[in-house]
């Protein structure tokens, strides 16, 4: 129960990463893929990840913004600044055919009490 808190956080970044797909099972295609998922205590969550395009990652962004699990507030907040994002050659030279891809570094804030009707007394883990 003490990590109910946690796992609705991961559920809705999982919502805001592949909205399209309706069974965990289902194969669809993914244009993002997190390499890294830390929530701290402070309320902030750090997401980092691979993108097939730079429209992923803001597709993604906006997804994340617009979730509010109690049907208000929302559950996610982008900070304007502190977010940072590299193109890199997935498997060396761009030029030879490789795909590129984009990585990402994002800091979002969490928002607890969003998931207050969700969670209850649990909200603030």
């Amino acid at each position: 129960l003490s990590q109910r808190y946690t796992v609705y956080v991961m559920e809705y970044v999982c919502r805001a990463l592949y909205p399209e797909q309706m069974a965990l099972a289902e194969e669809t295609e993914k244009g993002i893929y997190l390499t890294s998922f830390v929530l701290q205590n402070t309320g902030m969550l750090q997401l980092t990840g691979i993108a097939h395009t730079w429209g992923d990652i803001v597709a993604f962004q906006q997804r994340l913004a617009d979730l509010k699990p109690d049907g208000h507030v929302p559950i996610f907040s982008l900070a304007d600044y502190g977010q940072s994002y590299s193109l890199s050659a997935e498997q060396g030279n761009a030029l030879a055919g490789d795909e590129i891809r984009y990585q990402f570094d994002l800091e979002v804030g969490v928002n607890a009490t969003s998931l207050e009707p969700l969670v209850g007394d649990l909200v603030g883990m």
